[in-house]
């Protein structure tokens, strides 16, 4: 990898080229396991991606790094509309990541963070459809999500929903559950049965959804 400074696995600078093919643009933000950037891919004209790339402590724990890589390559029969598309699993040098289909937009969390901004009731039944219909080809593909949340429910500036960063490993980084026990994902979403015996199956995925629909609706948390 070129142009890596001496934080480079926490933080790269634009120009930064992952790879030998994804130049970093910029820093979109932060997840449970990473940060994500903007790139341009160097050899198809610029097209963009995003590319996750691991915290250092995830990628240095051969369990989760080969959980990660694991589920990112299960990952790559989901091809739906509402899903975001993972392209490729990358290793360069000490760092782990993984190239995904790039959504301009924003998130559901960015529309629920100004209470006075009501989704209107039509918009939210949309929205929620367009999650159902993503979540199933997930599960379709035998994959549980276990950490829909608003900032994982992008949304593209036509009003398509792009489900993201399904199917991968936690670690427990922020207001997460940590992996002690099997439960990971985000408390507000996580269905009890789960937290009670750390079982999740596809029920787990839906309950996350209802908590959503009900944020959309009343503009607050049950």
């Amino acid at each position: 990898m070129q142009g890596m400074t001496d934080d480079s696995l926490i933080s790269l600078q634009p120009g930064t080229v992952i790879a030998g093919k994804y130049e970093v643009v910029k820093c979109l933000g932060a997840g449970s396991m990473g940060l994500v950037y903007a790139c341009r891919h160097r050899e198809l004209s610029g097209h963009m991606v995003a590319v996750k790339v691991l915290f250092p402590e995830v990628a240095q724990d051969k369990v989760a790094a080969a959980r990660f890589r694991n589920e990112i390559l299960s990952s790559y029969g989901v091809s739906h509309p509402n899903v975001v598309r993972a392209f490729e699993y990358l290793r360069d040098g000490d760092l782990v990541a993984y190239a995904m289909e790039y959504v301009g937009g924003g998130d559901l969390a960015e529309r629920l963070s100004n209470p006075a901004d009501k989704i209107p009731v039509a918009e939210c039944i949309g929205l929620l459809s367009q999650m159902c219909s993503g979540v199933q080809a997930i599960h379709d593909a035998g994959i549980i999500h276990r950490d829909l949340k608003p900032e994982n429910i992008l949304i593209t500036k036509q009003g398509q929903v792009k489900i993201a960063d399904f199917g991968i490993a936690r670690t427990g980084h922020g207001p997460k559950l940590t992996e002690h026990g099997g439960v990971v994902g985000t408390i507000d979403y996580v269905s009890p049965e789960y937290m009670l015996n750390s079982q999740v199956d596809w029920r787990s995925d839906i309950y996350a959804i209802g908590i959503l629909g009900y944020e959309m609706i009343t503009g607050e948390s049950p």
